[in-house]
């Protein structure tokens, strides 16, 4: 393919690499105007010729040089004189066919213009590198300079990556096979190996850090005032991922890359623990424990205390006595069973129960809220067995 191009007081002409000679036509725009061909060392001058001129013109001096150099006289009709430079230049295709990185094609990226390959941890990857043309020097050359492959049309190389940092940076060179003077291209290719990093930089829970223990593998903290608590798990490798489970193994918070966020249910007065598991992005796991203390605020609990009037069918008083929040009886604030003559006490944690409905008017239930007394008497949801 040949390209001209019109720039300040010269016309360029590019042709392919291969080309030993071409045939050269110049025209003028004034068919009455004049030109020739300014003559070589040694050569005797050309005579002026009408309007259009044909010459074959040798390349061969390219391969010593970066371009081919005329000078043309052009006479005008009224006689006057001006030259033109002509300069013509081998266009070498120093494109890249494919970069394949253990049998995988790598696009380039035109953002980072780079190739960049992920590769297993401790991987030694083989790399095949193509050249849009076969007869191109295709070369791999790393961050210190050296040539670690070098191939015509192509290269296969398998790489000793580095076992200290997690990646590596080469450059891709493709020569014409005319000479680097005629035209190379230099591509930069990063290999990347997965990190192993399962690292935790912080636990939060309830907005609050938790302490580590000596081995750095358990996490806790100690809680009141409520029964769900959000937690917030910073990974050290956003690419690493995180979930939580119970000790039985039960997903709770399915795996979030980077960050987790979510919330842990844990009863008033209860210790619970939970795994923590980070995958990295290699595939390595680390677990953690996770202990959250769910402490009793002593000046939020309500004794309430009571005795079953009645026997059940079995002539007994032993009873299970159920308070339910109000208006939900979904949602159980506290149980018990009563003793053997029907009394009962339950401590429960709550701010305040205001108007129970009475579900039946034999059970009869005090509470007294601690530090206020006789702030609460009254009847509340109660089920027998």
């Amino acid at each position: 393919m040949t390209n001209t191009e019109f720039k300040d007081d010269a016309i360029y002409v590019t042709v392919k690499e291969e080309l030993e000679e071409i045939d050269l036509t110049i025209t003028l725009n004034n068919k009455y105007g004049k030109l020739r061909l300014k003559a070589e060392e040694g050569e005797s001058e050309e005579e002026f010729e009408i309007y259009q001129i044909t010459r074959k013109i040798s390349l061969s001096s390219s391969l010593d040089s970066d371009s081919v150099t005329l000078i043309v006289t052009v006479m005008a009709e009224d006689g006057t004189e001006r030259e033109q430079t002509i300069i013509i230049t081998k266009n070498a295709d120093v494109s890249l066919k494919s970069v394949e990185v253990n049998s995988e094609t790598i696009d380039y990226d035109e953002v980072n213009e780079r190739y960049e390959a992920i590769v297993p941890n401790a991987n030694k990857p083989e790399v095949v590198i193509t050249a849009e043309n076969e007869l191109q020097t295709v070369m791999l050359i790393d961050s210190e300079g050296n040539t670690i492959a070098s191939g015509i049309g192509k290269v296969n190389v398998t790489l000793n990556l580095s076992t200290e940092e997690l990646e590596d940076n080469y450059i891709i060179k493709i020569v014409s096979h005319k000479g680097e003077n005629v035209g190379y291209e230099e591509y930069d290719l990063k290999i990347r190996q997965k990190s192993t990093e399962t690292g935790i930089i912080y636990i939060k829970v309830d907005n609050l850090g938790t302490v580590i223990s000596e081995d750095g593998l358990t996490y806790s903290t100690v809680v009141m005032n409520k029964e769900n608590y959000p937690v917030e798990i910073k990974l050290k490798d956003e690419k690493a991922k995180v979930r939580i489970e119970d000790l039985e193994g039960n997903v709770i918070i399915e795996n979030q890359t980077g960050k987790l966020v979510g919330d842990l249910a844990v009863l008033m007065g209860e210790t619970k623990e939970f795994k923590v598991i980070v995958t990295s992005e290699n595939g390595e796991e680390q677990e953690y424990t996770l202990q959250i203390e769910n402490q009793i605020d002593e000046d939020k609990i309500i004794d309430i205390t009571g005795s079953i009037l009645t026997e059940n069918f079995e002539g007994k008083h032993k009873s299970k006595v159920t308070l339910y929040k109000l208006g939900d009886p979904d949602e159980v604030i506290d149980e018990v069973e009563t003793n053997e003559d029907g009394t009962f006490k339950i401590r429960a944690y709550t701010e305040g129960i205001d108007d129970a409905s009475l579900l039946d008017e034999k059970y009869e239930i005090v509470a007294t809220k601690k530090r206020i007394p006789k702030l609460y008497s009254n009847r509340y949801n109660i089920n027998t067995k």
